[in-house]
């Protein structure tokens, strides 16, 4: 998993966004929120909140953080123990 403080590198273009998706009812996951800009397969992300969000068949990750200009929103990072947008650390 990740943890808040640290600082990631993206391994593609990610969307950062205004908001995780957030549980409704059971397991049913509304959008999240939107598209503030893409940060760029190579820049770095400081984390600092890490929210797990329950799906069907396990746990996602969305941490927040902010970009090198500055920008701050989510990102998906992945499940629990797999990133699928960040180099791993």
């Amino acid at each position: 998993s990740v943890n808040i403080g640290v600082t990631l590198e993206t391994k593609n273009d990610v969307i950062l966004r205004e908001s995780p998706p957030s549980r409704n009812l059971l397991f049913f996951v509304k959008k999240p929120g939107h598209e503030i800009t893409k940060i760029r397969k190579g820049e770095k992300f400081q984390v600092k909140d890490v929210k797990e969000i329950a799906v069907p068949f396990g746990k996602d990750i969305w941490v927040k953080g902010s970009t090198e200009a500055g920008e701050t929103g989510w990102v998906y990072f992945g499940e629990k123990d797999k990133t699928v947008n960040f180099i791993k650390e």
